[in-house]
């Protein structure tokens, strides 16, 4: 184990400690245990129609996933099917949908996946690009700016 004469403490655990700067940061917990998650809309195109939906948000994912139902349910366009490689590793073969996304009034128009599994996921791409991060300490979303 490393020693830290007079700089800081020994921690209590294995490995190395904390530093002082950021103890006090590290008092909030997210309470979902690492898990994100938050509340979007998805529109059709023209905007006539909108369901809410909550979903997780993953850092990992490209493209955001929604539900079939929902996808029937706003009448978005089918624009093709790709490959995607889950977090196990399979490869599987998603439709591909366009729509509008929204997230506490910012729009954006993106593509969804669907993977008939009924998962609500928000992507990365959706992410940067709607001005949000994740803040993991209290796993929520904190606007940021959008790079261009």
């Amino acid at each position: 184990m490393l020693k830290f004469r007079g700089i800081l403490p020994q921690p209590p655990w294995k490995g190395l400690p904390i530093p002082r700067g950021l103890a006090n940061k590290t008092k909030q917990r997210n309470p979902q245990g690492g898990i994100t998650q938050a509340p979007f809309k998805v529109k059709s195109l023209d905007k006539s129609k909108e369901i809410t939906l909550t979903g997780i948000v993953d850092t990992g994912a490209i493209y955001s996933t929604i539900p079939t139902s929902a996808i029937e349910q706003l009448g978005l366009p089918q624009i093709g099917v790709t490959s995607l490689t889950l977090l196990d590793g399979r490869n599987v073969t998603a439709r591909m949908f366009i729509g509008i996304m929204e997230i506490e009034g910012r729009e954006i128009g993106t593509t969804f996946s669907s993977l008939g599994n009924g998962f609500i996921t928000i992507g990365v791409r959706d992410l940067e690009g709607l001005g949000f991060k994740v803040n993991p300490s209290t796993g929520k979303l904190e606007p940021t700016a959008i790079l261009g």
